[in-house]
């Protein structure tokens, strides 16, 4: 006599059904529930749904956000956060002591967890003199991350960098180049 486990059963069933109205991650779903439960039956719906979403959701191309130096992220106000690495190359690049860029660049975190970059009084980076960046090649990972690591909803309406579909390859390839951080670390972060 066969025996039905109703819970499972009810599950897969509902698993099934959602498949069809739901996108690619219900396929990751399927398929991994056709694998525990050894079901032959569910995994050629698994197959069936991730052929059908091939089509119905076609894999988008990374788009690469060429910066125009708008300076729009300058002027945003908010914490750039600075490593203990990061206080010492900009240092190094002014000429002057850690303890004196410490002095007269930085603010103590609001979590007291290290420093940030201070600001002027409209908000603005204290680096930035009227369209450049003073530290440009020295400036910090968070500013030399923006736009293309950064989710922000509201970048659209200020930054005006320019966005260019590629190829994953090419991608990682101008986003490591843009950032100064290893291709390798990219695919966790994207």
């Amino acid at each position: 006599m066969l025996k039905i486990n109703v819970a499972k059963t009810s599950a897969l069933v509902l698993l099934a059904f959602r498949s069809v109205f739901m996108g690619p991650r219900v396929f990751q779903d399927l398929y991994s529930l056709s694998r525990k439960t050894r079901s032959r039956a569910l995994w050629l719906r698994a197959m069936a749904v991730g052929v059908l979403n091939q089509f119905r959701y076609p894999r988008r191309m990374p788009t690469f956000h060429q910066c125009q130096r708008c300076t729009a992220c300058c002027r945003w106000p908010g914490m750039v956060k600075l490593t203990a690495d990061e206080v010492a190359s900009i240092a190094s690049f002014l000429e002057i002591t850690v303890e004196r860029f410490t002095a007269e660049f930085t603010d103590l975190r609001s979590d007291r967890k290290g420093l940030n970059l201070r600001e002027k009084q409209n908000g603005e980076c204290i680096f930035l003199e009227g369209g450049d960046c003073a530290i440009q090649s020295h400036k910090p990972q968070q500013c030399r991350d923006f736009p293309n690591l950064w989710r922000r909803p509201d970048m659209a309406g200020h930054c005006q960098a320019t966005p260019v579909e590629l190829d994953l390859e090419e991608y990682l390839d101008r986003v490591s180049a843009a950032t100064g951080r290893p291709k390798s670390t990219l695919k966790g972060l994207i």
